[in-house]
């Protein structure tokens, strides 16, 4: 796993799995003003979301309607 750091912006790593050409990114990121704040997300081919893990943010209504809390799981 090889961390890809900007100045400023929170870690994003490369996962790769040697049987596969496949690559992946794994990305973290921290609140700065409320330090319970954490997002964690699995990305394939650069853009597409796999899933990401939203921890103590703001509750809010989706596109869709849908209303989450402040820490949920989208698949």
């Amino acid at each position: 796993m090889q961390e890809r750091r900007k100045a400023g912006a929170d870690p994003t790593h490369d996962l790769a799995d040697e049987d596969h050409p496949e690559t992946f990114l794994f990305d973290v990121h921290h609140g700065t003003l409320k330090l319970t704040k954490v997002k964690f997300q699995t990305r394939g081919r650069r853009i597409y979301v796999l899933a990401r893990l939203d921890v103590d943010g703001a509750p809010h209504t989706n596109p869709d309607g849908g209303r989450v809390g402040p820490t949920h799981l989208l698949p």
